[in-house]
């Protein structure tokens, strides 16, 4: 076998391996599991990946409401505004799912409500209207969530 063909298939290998632990990372974030989140980023997960229904490791956990996934994530360098593929924003998530512990700690970090559009915006006070989230509602509005 050729020296090229041989590190042709290296590569193979380590894109596969790399591929698996970023999918790791964003199971245990969606989880919760804070330990092995920690685990993984120290072996080289790359804490802004995108796999699993096109998540990132905090966008997973916003999404499952694992408020101390979410803190590691933002204390570890996750970017708090940052969207995944589609435009979604971690603290739309969280909010639409009720967390409101996890929107208040995202808005703390930096999450900016003003970065998505008015459509999404009226999304996310719709559902959480129909929820009758109310204090969730308030949190937001007070953030400068805008409807109608």
């Amino acid at each position: 076998m050729s020296t090229k063909c041989i590190i042709f298939l290296l590569s193979l290998v380590i894109i596969s391996c790399t591929r698996q632990i970023d999918e790791d990372l964003i199971r245990a974030s969606a989880s919760g599991n804070v330990e092995e989140i920690k685990r993984l980023l120290s072996s080289g997960a790359n804490i802004e990946a995108v796999a699993i229904k096109e998540w990132t490791p905090l966008t997973a956990a916003a999404d499952n409401g694992q408020l101390d996934a979410v803190k590691t994530l933002i204390e570890a360098g996750a970017k708090v505004d940052a969207p995944a593929p589609g435009g979604v924003r971690a603290w739309q998530l969280a909010a639409i799912g009720g967390y409101e512990d996890v929107v208040l700690y995202l808005l703390q970090a930096g999450a900016d409500i003003g970065a998505v559009d008015a459509k999404s915006q009226q999304h996310v006070l719709t559902v959480v209207r129909q929820k009758n989230l109310r204090s969730l509602e308030d949190l937001l509005v007070a953030h400068g969530l805008r409807g109608e």
